[in-house]
């Protein structure tokens, strides 16, 4: 009996000893491959999400500088669009005022050419009472029985006397009332006419500056119009400059997206490493036990399996309102990606946000587009992302129960209000986190 038992016992001695051989030699290798890679993938992660964030934030301050540009010109541009329509009235007004001068110049022409044949028939008519005049005079001087004095001396009584007398006199006023009438009808033709030149000097004058406003006009509409096409230019060079820009920040900002995906799977695979790891010292431990017990009897470890995530808790301690859905949408701000990974649930600032579902907390961090977010991962390869808080409530490493406060809504990184983005990512893959809710 005692032969058997020491048998035994030496049996159960070197069974002891393998184990602890092979745990020996098997440990350190473990150890340096579970160790080394998660450290090294934390820090290309840490990095190439740094510089996909400095080169998005760079962009987005050049769009921000390009917007300001567009600002200024657009409002430059609009200024110079209101002088070319006030240039534009102004040059009808001028259109109007050359029309009803070229009447007035028309009209006083006429009115002078007027003028001036009637100067033309008075002085014909003065011309033809001097031939007149001359001729009765020179009459009067050659015929001896014409003469006012034969006339006069041969009158038979002193009533053919009177009478040839009064005759001479009533000639002689005609004839001079003649010439003054014709006289003052040729100096009032003459003052009109005066008047007239003046008027069409003046309206000669007017047309002169009329048409040098006019070329003013032409010169200062040709200068507007060509500031407009530079503004124009300049506009249409800048959309497309920030056009390239945000194709460029929606690049990166795919880029931290998948980084943030790679560094749920570096989690998740630390995660498998260490429950085998755990699973594989319970085996060994329980294996140990066995062969303490017994040398003929060992027992094998149970493995569990990961238990099913079930509905999670609302993330907020109010109810919200959601403002943005799952899935394709029109970018909110200026950076915002136009398709929603996630939900929007508008709340006042400071709201507390809830874990969804009990979970280690993986990353707890500020990003310029999320601002402060937490990421926290549930088993099952899913994790649930809350972004825009104001404030976070737990650190990396934390273990955390569903319903319990982890932080408070904010609006920091890209944002158009204090809100909630509540994301959840199964298998590498976000989708809709109502799906989750009735």
């Amino acid at each position: 009996m005692k032969k058997k038992i020491s048998v035994h016992r030496k049996k159960r001695a070197v069974c002891v000893m393998g184990t602890t051989l092979v745990l020996a030699l098997c440990a350190p290798v473990y150890s340096s491959g579970q160790g080394a890679m998660p450290a090294k993938a934390a820090v290309d992660y840490e990095k190439k999400t740094s510089e996909a964030e400095q080169e998005k934030k760079v962009l987005e301050q050049e769009n921000k500088q390009l917007k300001k540009q567009d600002d200024v010109l657009q409002e430059k541009k609009s200024a110079t669009q209101e002088k070319l329509d006030e240039l534009a009235r102004k040059e009808e007004k001028l259109k109007k005022e050359a029309k009803d001068l070229k009447k007035k110049i028309k009209k006083t022409n006429r009115k002078k050419q007027k003028l001036e044949d009637q100067i033309v028939s008075i002085q014909q008519k003065q011309e033809e009472e001097r031939k007149s005049m001359g001729l009765r005079m020179k009459s009067v001087y050659e015929s001896k029985d014409s003469s006012f004095l034969n006339m006069i001396l041969s009158a038979k009584n002193l009533r053919e006397l009177w009478n040839r007398a009064e005759y001479i006199i009533r000639i002689a006023s005609y004839d001079k009332a003649q010439m003054e009438a014709l006289k003052k009808t040729a100096k009032e033709v003459q003052d009109k006419q005066a008047e007239v030149k003046e008027q069409a000097k003046l309206l000669k004058s007017q047309k002169q500056e009329l048409a040098q406003s006019k070329a003013d006009l032409k010169a200062l509409q040709d200068e507007k119009q060509t500031e407009l096409k530079e503004y124009s230019t300049q506009l249409a060079a800048n959309e497309v400059k920030e056009e390239k820009n945000q194709a460029e920040i929606d690049k990166q900002e795919a880029l931290i997206e998948e980084l943030l995906l790679e560094k749920q799977k570096q989690i998740e695979e630390q995660k498998r490493i260490e429950k085998e790891k755990e699973e594989k010292r319970k085996r060994e431990e329980e294996q140990k036990k066995a062969e303490e017990q017994t040398v003929e009897e060992t027992e094998e470890p149970k493995t569990e399996l990961p238990e099913a995530v079930g509905n999670f808790a609302w993330p907020l301690t109010v109810s919200g309102r959601i403002s943005s859905y799952f899935g394709s949408r029109e970018q909110p701000v200026a950076g915002a990606s136009t398709y929603h990974k996630g939900i929007d649930i508008a709340a006042p600032t400071g709201t507390g946000i809830l874990a969804a579902e009990s979970g280690e907390v993986v990353i707890a961090q500020y990003s310029s587009s999320a601002g402060y977010y937490i990421m926290i991962y549930h088993g099952n390869s899913t994790y649930t992302v809350y972004m825009h808080c104001s404030s976070l409530g737990v650190s990396v490493g934390q273990h955390v129960s569903k319903g319990e406060n982890i932080g408070k809504v904010g609006s920091t990184g890209y944002s158009s209000g204090p809100h909630l983005h509540f994301g959840v990512s199964v298998n590498g893959t976000y989708i809709d986190p109502l799906q989750y809710y009735r």
